[in-house]
């Protein structure tokens, strides 16, 4: 999933998603890219077939990705992953194309505290992912979705469960999912439920999108498809949904149609805590909500 820039007008309603492009610039109907998963990353927290997904993603990778190979999709370590998922995403990530409207945060209700269950899942899985080596900071992201609608909250949350008080931003930040709600596969424009870790920003990159955060699923069967689909965190009005990636205020570059500016929060993570990749953020959906002994 990606876009380009909304054009810039004085509109404050939100415009619904209205079309999709590749990389190339063609139009498509199917709405995310599906240019195929990684096996290897079916295999991150235990399970998955790797040599089929292998299979599975040469058969469908983009036609123009010259340089993919089986052994660049394994993710050993958190730099030399980030090293392969720029290299590898530039060129496999394929885009869609959204509409929206200039972005504020004013009157956005970001009061609140992020719910303990979330805090324990992600806790969990960043047990897990530091283990493997695949994060490094100790500051989780965690993305408060349960409540289904549009903007949710993202928190920056400490490892020991503490709310982050360093990161340079307000915290929370207003976010934005997909317009088909949460979940996978090619063309349901949804978000990622669940685990999921930052690669290193180093733009340009080779899709749409050129300044957008490239992400990675740390849950085999839940989002180890989300390379594939080219889902990313990126600038973008968090009134507006996205066709399945994680949009915040922040600027958006883009080769269709130029930049647009909706705020600086993510403008300034990409030069502190998103830098360098190896940040875990957890979707704090309806679905994993369903994990937690009572509603909170």
């Amino acid at each position: 999933c990606e876009v380009t820039v909304p054009v810039p007008v004085q509109a404050t309603t939100p415009v619904a998603p209205a079309y999709y492009a590749n990389a190339l610039g063609t139009s498509s109907s199917s709405g995310d890219s599906d240019a195929g998963m990684l096996g290897s990353l079916g295999s991150m927290f235990g399970g998955g077939d790797s040599s089929s997904s292998r299979s599975r993603s040469r058969r469908n990778r983009d036609d123009d990705d010259n340089s993919w190979t089986p052994e660049r999709s394994a993710l050993t370590s958190v730099d030399s992953g980030s090293k392969k998922l720029n290299s590898l995403n530039r060129n496999s990530a394929r885009d869609c194309d959204t509409v929206g409207s200039p972005a504020s945060t004013a009157g956005f209700d970001l009061s609140g505290k992020p719910p303990s269950c979330a805090i324990q899942l992600a806790r969990e899985a960043w047990t897990k992912a530091k283990e493997k080596g695949l994060v490094k900071s100790d500051i989780m992201v965690i993305n408060d979705f349960q409540s289904g609608k549009v903007q949710g909250k993202m928190w920056f949350v400490n490892s020991n469960g503490t709310l982050a008080k360093d990161v340079g931003v307000d915290n929370p930040q207003p976010v934005a999912h997909g317009s088909g709600g949460f979940g996978k596969g090619g063309g349901s424009h949804t978000t990622p439920n669940g685990a999921i870790c930052t690669a290193a920003y180093r733009p340009p990159r080779d899709g749409n999108i050129k300044d957008g955060i490239e992400l990675r699923g740390l849950e085999p069967g839940i989002n180890d498809d989300i390379n594939g689909r080219g889902v990313l965190l990126h600038g973008w009005n968090p009134q507006s949904p996205t066709h399945g990636c994680l949009g915040i205020p922040g600027t958006l570059v883009t080769e269709a149609r130029g930049t647009g500016h909706y705020g600086n929060a993510l403008d300034i993570l990409k030069k502190g805590l998103l830098k360098d990749g190896g940040v875990l953020i957890y979707n704090f959906t309806p679905e994993k909500a369903k994990l937690c002994p009572a509603k909170e």
